[in-house]
């Protein structure tokens, strides 16, 4: 396969999935994939070069990241285009995570496989579990509705 190939077929399997998940919600059934365990305590944004959405939620990245304390906040690319890596200029480096392979195949079944599209978001607990997904744009008092829906215990603080 050629160089050029792989990031297309990478954008058709994360459709795949995304896809699959909306099948998965209208089915009402529960994901049952043994996979790693995710960041605990932790916002996870999922944005795109496509996702106009994705750029308000960016503009507000700071806003959100202090509205989810005491859990951090970790913004994903979903894919690696130069329109992406101009969003993910204006973003504080601290708030991007670029996951490895192992933590890719562990957001795209635990979580990615829950939404059609996106914006979307995940709030995780203190084992790392889903427990607040938002599937529209993210603002503050979305994230002050998934942090009720989601108590954390970060270093013995509860919300």
């Amino acid at each position: 396969m050629s160089r050029r190939l792989a990031p297309v077929k990478r954008k058709w399997r994360l459709i795949a999935a995304l896809l699959a998940g909306f099948g998965t919600i209208a089915a009402g059934s529960p994901v049952q994939a043994p996979v790693a365990a995710l960041q605990p305590d932790t916002l996870i944004l999922f944005v795109a070069s496509w996702c106009a959405p994705c750029r308000i939620e960016l503009a507000r990245a700071d806003a959100i990241a202090v509205a989810a304390r005491p859990r951090r906040m970790r913004i994903v690319p979903l894919d690696k285009g130069q329109g992406t890596t101009a969003m993910l200029r204006k973003v504080r480096p601290d708030l991007v995570w670029n996951p490895d392979k192992a933590e890719m195949q562990a957001l795209e079944t635990r979580l990615l496989t829950q939404t059609a599209g996106l914006p979307f978001s995940a709030m995780t607990d203190d084992a790392g579990k889903p427990c607040a997904l938002h599937r529209a744009i993210l603002d503050t008092a979305a994230v002050a509705v998934m942090r009720k829906s989601c108590p954390a215990t970060v270093a013995g603080r509860s919300d």
